[in-house]
């Protein structure tokens, strides 16, 4: 959010930012290496585990140090209301691909659930594009709309570098809309399993 899109070669690169975040994934992944040579270590897992603590400590490090490389308070260039609205709505957007992860899973094996979400993901960023626009005219335009998630209301990336106002009601229906399809996707999950055979 800091860095935004350089729009033209004259645009300076904010250094702190890309140092901070450089070192912090490649601390990670080097010490999830050496770990995994050494110990015996799962790689994938060490690493996840390490990157979230150093990308959290290169934000602050960022929050607290301007580009010019000067002590600034606390998040004076991105932390507000509109940061913090955008990351409510993606982990809302997160929580309805945990509840379709779920719901799957208990029919289907680990590569197909991993489709199915990904499928999820894809359809419901662009539905507007895919089924919205011929709603009104074809049947299964209006039923692929009716159906399919709208995920592209949790996805506000454009209005935040764009720097248009996110505000708190928005931000209030469009998490309730991701609640309701956690809801609807976790009773899927649950008429799913109620017949399936264990053991």
């Amino acid at each position: 959010m800091r860095h935004q899109v350089m729009s033209t070669a004259r645009d300076q690169f904010d250094m702190p930012v890309i140092l901070f975040g450089i070192l912090a994934l490649a601390g990670a992944i080097l010490v999830a290496a050496f770990c995994n040579y050494l110990y015996d270590m799962q790689f994938a897992s060490t690493a996840i585990s390490l990157v979230i603590p150093l990308m959290t400590i290169a934000l602050g490090l960022v929050a607290l140090i301007s580009p010019q490389w000067e002590i600034q308070p606390f998040g004076k260039d991105f932390i507000d209301g509109q940061l913090i609205g955008a990351v409510a709505l993606v982990f809302g957007m997160v929580m309805i691909l945990t509840a379709v992860a779920v719901a799957v899973s208990t029919r289907m094996g680990q590569v197909m659930t991993l489709t199915m979400c990904t499928l999820v993901l894809l359809v419901g960023l662009v539905s507007d594009n895919l089924f919205g626009q011929n709603r009104d005219t074809h049947l299964l335009a209006r039923l692929g709309y009716w159906i399919s998630p709208n995920l592209a209301f949790l996805w506000v990336t454009d209005a935040l570098t764009q720097e248009h106002h996110i505000t708190l009601g928005y931000v209030g229906t469009a998490f309730g809309y991701a609640m309701l399809l956690v809801l609807a996707w976790l009773l899927i999950g649950v008429a799913l399993f109620q017949k399936r055979e264990l053991g």
